[in-house]
């Protein structure tokens, strides 16, 4: 029986799998919104819970494993293929058990969608990894991540699609580039959040590879944009905050003396009554 997991536990393996410079992105970024959902749905606890929670320690212990490897004086290619062929078996081992799990909830079938996602894109089904993103978003996961996950899943397809050496034929550059524009509209869905600039710069990166120039310039101008409004918006959050904490540090104003003053303003005073037995000096 595969064991339980809480909130700490889960999140404290995704901050692990996020400092591993050996992890992918893909993985770190689909467990993110994978976990956003269990602790929203309160599914931490659940089958799918358990199922996402084996599957993450089974990513974190290869991640560990590789960069022990990479670490090493010596870099063993065959101990990092045995790696590699052992990691591969743990997914399949991990996607078959995921979609065994019977999940009622939306939230635990967008969190069960999103770890079969990570697992079919790390055996290289993107077909597969696709079709299980497309299930998550379904479920109710309008996030830009999970956008820009499917639009780097579809640039890869259209990589994989065709000859890496030699010349393509026209008609396979056209399709080429008919399948990098499906991968630059993902991206486009996910346009008007916080990732503006990273969706951007995928965007000009596809579009260059697939010869057009000139919208490519125009994404990767956006991305620079977008970088800066983003530089500016903490500085002004910056701001605000220190000048919240200087309010926060002004002498209060006593009941009583705000009372005084309220009085005081009632009254007909006279010019120099208002302006302080200084006035006269003040104003020669």
């Amino acid at each position: 029986m595969a064991s339980s997991y809480d909130d700490r536990e889960l999140l404290s393996m995704l901050s692990e799998l996020e400092q591993l410079d050996t992890a992918e992105w893909m993985s770190s970024a689909l467990f993110e919104l994978a976990l956003d959902q269990l602790i929203a749905g309160q599914e931490s606890h659940s089958p799918v819970g358990a199922a996402i929670g084996q599957l993450m320690r089974a990513e974190l212990r290869y991640y560990r494993q590789v960069e022990q490897a990479a670490d090493a004086e010596e870099l063993h290619l065959d101990a990092l293929d045995r790696l590699y062929q052992g990691h591969q078996q743990a997914l399949q081992h991990n996607l078959r058990n995921l979609l065994r799990v019977v999940v009622s909830s939306p939230a635990g079938r967008a969190a069960r969608s999103l770890a079969a996602a990570e697992c079919c894109l790390r055996l290289g089904r993107l077909d597969q990894a696709l079709h299980h993103l497309s299930a998550a978003q379904e479920a109710g996961v309008p996030d830009s991540l999970l956008h820009l996950v499917m639009g780097y899943t579809r640039y890869q397809q259209a990589l994989g699609a065709f000859p890496r050496q030699g010349k393509l034929t026209e008609e396979q550059y056209l399709q080429f580039q008919l399948a990098c524009l499906r991968a630059v509209s993902a991206f486009e869905q996910g346009l008007g959040a916080d990732l503006d600039a990273q969706l951007y710069w995928w965007i000009g990166s596809v579009l260059e590879v697939s010869g057009f120039t000139e919208a490519a310039e125009e994404a990767f101008r956006k991305a620079e944009e977008s970088e800066e409004k983003m530089e500016e918006d903490d500085e002004d959050d910056e701001e605000m905050e220190n000048a919240s904490d200087a309010e926060a540090d002004l002498p209060q104003i006593d009941p009583a003396e705000e009372r005084q003053v309220y009085d005081a303003l009632k009254k007909p005073n006279g010019l120099e009554q208002l302006l302080g037995p200084d006035a006269d000096d003040d104003m020669e």
